[in-house]
């Protein structure tokens, strides 16, 4: 029933009709009470060694992301939040955890750190991860190329550029509107840093010290103008 659930996604509703199918029968509420229950006598110590391990990374990648849950309450269900904590690419011990505490608190954050993190974490711009609780929070370049994406569909300069059919009436156009300029700009240099990574991946993937290198060497242009441009 496990690996039905977990490994091939089959919902346990799924699974108890198949059951009766077979004139076995488990109804859903037994088999959830199963899970739980293995979960709370066999997981729980594999879950905390992951946690004391995960707090002596140097890079991780954090996020939270919501969900409807099932429950006895007025309507049914509720909102509550996924955790999740990955290890960074390079680290010895790669693993991600997730867990679901109900709310997206920033000491759901410090439980997956710890106290006094040294790590370098990864995420999106949620407060909860800039309260003094790791080294250092670098941001995500997919959550800002976003931003600008979405500004861009929404502006109005994105419906009268596609009106004009010549290079020199789109370069008049642009330079007379600077703000959908500036964002065009944007998103190609963020681009380029992706275009970058897509052939560290192809060429040189798992020599950490070569990625390093070639990163080190070819972003310092476009993330030394991306910083300028965004201040």
């Amino acid at each position: 029933m496990a690996y039905n659930k977990y490994v091939l996604g089959t919902p346990l509703y799924r699974q108890e009709q198949d059951l009766n199918r077979q004139n076995i029968c488990i109804n859903r509420q037994n088999m959830s009470n199963w899970m739980m229950q293995c979960s709370n006598d066999y997981l729980e110590y594999v879950f905390d060694q992951m946690c004391d391990d995960f707090k002596k990374l140097e890079t991780v990648h954090l996020d939270e992301t919501p969900l409807q849950i099932i429950e006895d309450c007025k309507d049914g269900r509720k909102k509550g939040y996924v955790w999740m904590g990955m290890s960074g690419t390079f680290e010895t011990i790669q693993m991600a955890l997730f867990f679901s505490p109900g709310n997206r608190k920033y000491e759901n954050a410090t439980m997956i750190l710890g106290e006094d993190s040294q790590a370098i974490a990864h995420s999106d711009g949620y407060e909860a991860y800039h309260k003094d609780i790791c080294l250092m929070v670098v941001g995500c370049m997919s959550h800002v190329r976003r931003k600008f994406v979405e500004t861009q569909k929404a502006s109005v300069g994105e419906k009268e550029i596609r009106k004009l059919s010549t290079r020199e009436e789109r370069i008049e156009y642009l330079d007379s509107h600077p703000g959908y300029k500036n964002i065009l700009i944007a998103i190609h240099y963020i681009n380029k840093l992706f275009k970058i990574e897509e052939t560290l991946k192809k060429k040189v993937q798992h020599q950490p010290n070569a990625i390093r290198d070639v990163r080190k060497s070819r972003y310092l242009y476009s993330m030394s103008f991306l910083c300028t441009f965004m201040k």
